[in-house]
């Protein structure tokens, strides 16, 4: 039964921009273009293995042996971020639930009784799966999202595509008919960290 529904038309009115989602690959397509419009050099295959600071300002230490100086560093590194190992030391912390992706042509699931124009999130005990549309309704992208009774029982191989089958075994036709589509190469543990009391350590600070 559906539980509530928002009509993000108004988002646009309150702050200016419209909602809308978009294919990550397209995102940072923008930004690359932006990034070369405006001048900025970009490295490509580059891996940061140390900071330091310096007297003006701080250092990076790449894995090919070079280093780069800066006024400021700013450590945009993910999730498992070498700056953060190396300026607090801490570990993630997994929320013992795993999502599961697929980005498919959108032919591959009119049939599926989905809603084409609307972002739908189906929802169920320790389980949800969103629907949505992308490229101009050219693709059709979905996640699956579970806990993971073999993350809870503390194995190491946990959130595999047997689990994903489980989890969503006794949900409705729409959300049954999109989990064989999933990719079953991949998912992703759904890991966090602790909040610390500042993301700045002198001129180099953590992003994201």
């Amino acid at each position: 039964r559906e539980l509530t529904r928002l009509d993000l038309r108004d988002v646009e009115r309150r702050y200016g921009f419209p909602y809308m989602v978009i294919h990550r690959s397209d995102l940072h397509g923008i930004f690359l273009r932006a990034c070369q419009r405006a001048g900025v050099e970009l490295l490509t295959d580059q891996t940061v293995v140390g900071y330091e600071h310096t007297d003006g300002g701080a250092r990076i230490h790449l894995e090919n042996g070079r280093t780069e100086e800066a006024p400021v560093i700013i450590a945009a590194d993910g999730l498992h971020s070498v700056a953060r190992r190396k300026l607090v030391g801490d570990d993630v912390v997994s929320s013992d639930y795993v999502a599961y992706r697929a980005a498919v042509p959108i032919d591959k699931v009119r049939d599926n009784g989905i809603a084409e124009k609307d972002v739908t999130v189906y929802v169920g005990p320790r389980c949800h799966f969103v629907q949505y549309a992308l490229r101009g309704g050219d693709m059709f992208n979905q996640v699956a999202v579970f806990e993971s009774p073999k993350a809870l029982a503390g194995k190491d191989d946990w959130g595999t595509p047997d689990e994903l089958d489980a989890a969503f075994a006794a949900t409705c036709d729409t959300v049954r008919k999109g989990i064989p589509l999933m990719w079953r190469d991949r998912w992703w543990q759904m890991l966090d960290r602790d909040p610390i009391e500042t993301w700045v350590h002198g001129r180099i600070a953590l992003l994201g």
